[in-house]
């Protein structure tokens, strides 16, 4: 619907989790995806302003806004015929890679770019160029989740450059703009999936596959303390998996049919069940969950998908792997059916009482350029954890950077009452590693490293 040339139309089912959540509890730290682009020395910042501007004026999302319906889960949302997102400019006292400590790990971020309201007017973001000591240039951008997503970021940064080293970058424009769909047309066609007989079969897979859920009712007191308000003591350990674990890690996926993403979430599942006894685990792990005409639509896309994971600690880890690979693979093939949707609609006892279905999460983010790119513009962009486990009481988010994973992983008390899982899942890498076919019962009884 238009009127006065602004766009209105209603959100997903992706976008409606964010909005719900905030418009019921205002006191809640909003949804943002930050990331930060560190650029060559001597770039220049007129002309990178200028195709932002572009590319702002490109994506609906830096001109949209949202508004509150009649209820609690009806929201719509409104695009702006003009518009965008301006950068301010700052200078930080540090070189590059303090720069990107202090927005990781300290409040510089929130310094910068205080709370965005997605119900208040638009841009729901805000840009920071940061000029750092030794001559790098950062663009350190926040967004609200109900626009952007990781995926999104990796769109942003691609037709940033593309435009920026254009002979004529306003002659680009029409060219991009016709290699993606805009977002009221996934709107659509999310609307469509989510009916008739395709929905009857999504809710029959997770109804069944969820069958009887594992943790969140065998310790109540303990899923009670994720309740808002009530998170518990959360405790965050850096996690670094060296470029050469990386490596001998794809190895062993390539080896037998398997991803590293399987097997690190998997070690994260054993070191949780190694603590508190629980062989039954489940896991929220994002999707792109994009169809190929949305690939280089900026906006809310990802939707976060429950593995379960069934381990019998006698038989090899080979075999448990092979095991989590097909319950991983049909959770994704049906992982259309929103995740806030299989709380509501199938467990909605857990939904009055604020419990999380699945008590963990983990995620590999996406590259968000290829090495040869990279190299060839002489960048590095990087998601930063974006708070998104802040419900959860294990929660894992590991980002490649020049061939190491790296993350934080966060326990909190009520799960975890002497902080060792983070420990646990390094030992359960090595111990992968070091012998695939051994019993998950034998590297449990590996002894804990230093």
């Amino acid at each position: 619907m238009r009127n006065d040339s602004i766009t209105t139309f209603g959100v997903s089912e992706i976008q409606r989790r964010f909005l719900a959540a905030e418009a019921r509890h205002a006191q809640l730290a909003p949804h943002l995806q930050r990331s930060v682009c560190l650029l060559p020395a001597g770039v220049d910042l007129g002309r990178l302003r200028q195709v932002f501007a572009q590319v702002s004026q490109l994506q609906d999302a830096f001109r949209t806004s949202f508004e509150r319906g009649p209820d609690l889960f009806t929201f719509f949302q409104h695009v702006q015929p003009e518009g965008g997102l301006q950068l301010d400019e700052q200078a930080f006292d540090g070189s590059a890679d303090e720069l990107v400590q202090a927005l990781n790990h300290g409040p510089l971020f929130d310094q910068l770019h205080p709370g965005i309201d997605p119900f208040g007017p638009p841009p729901l973001a805000r840009g920071s160029l940061l000029q750092t000591q030794d001559g790098v240039t950062a663009l350190a951008l926040s967004v609200h989740h109900a626009i952007f997503d990781g995926w999104s970021a990796a769109v942003l940064f691609g037709q940033l450059i593309e435009l920026f080293e254009a002979e004529d970058a306003a002659a680009c424009l029409p060219g991009i703009r016709a290699r993606f769909d805009p977002y009221p047309a996934f709107v659509e066609h999310e609307r469509q999936t989510l009916q008739g007989e395709r929905l009857a079969t999504l809710q029959g897979f997770w109804r069944d596959y969820l069958a009887n859920p594992p943790g969140v009712a065998a310790d109540h007191a303990a899923a009670a303390a994720l309740s808002l308000g009530q998170e518990g003591e959360v405790r965050h350990t850096e996690i670094a998996l060296p470029a050469e674990v990386v490596q001998r890690l794809d190895a062993l996926a390539g080896a037998h049919r398997l991803t590293t993403h399987v097997l690190l979430l998997a070690c994260m599942q054993w070191a949780m069940a190694a603590g508190n006894g629980e062989l039954d685990v489940l896991t929220s792990t994002p999707t792109r969950n994009r169809p190929a005409r949305f690939a280089e639509t900026i906006g809310c896309f990802v939707n976060p998908v429950i593995v379960r994971q069934r381990m019998d600690p006698q038989r090899s880890l080979l075999d448990n792997l092979t095991a989590l690979r097909g319950a991983a693979t049909a959770a994704y093939r049906h992982g259309a059916f929103p995740a806030a949707r299989v709380v509501r609609e199938l467990f909605p006892e857990l939904l009055r009482q604020r419990i999380p279905l699945a008590s963990s999460w983990f995620a590999i983010q996406v590259g968000t350029a290829t090495q040869e790119v990279q190299q060839r513009h002489q960048f590095r962009l990087l998601n930063l954890a974006a708070g998104r486990a802040m419900g959860a009481g294990f929660a894992l988010e590991l980002r490649p950077v020049d061939g190491v994973l790296r993350g934080p992983f966060l326990t909190r008390r009520h799960f975890d009452p002497d902080h060792l899982a983070p420990r646990r899942f390094l030992d359960l890498v090595q111990a992968l590693l070091s012998d695939p076919r051994q019993t998950l019962a034998q590297a449990w009884r590996r002894p804990l490293s230093n």
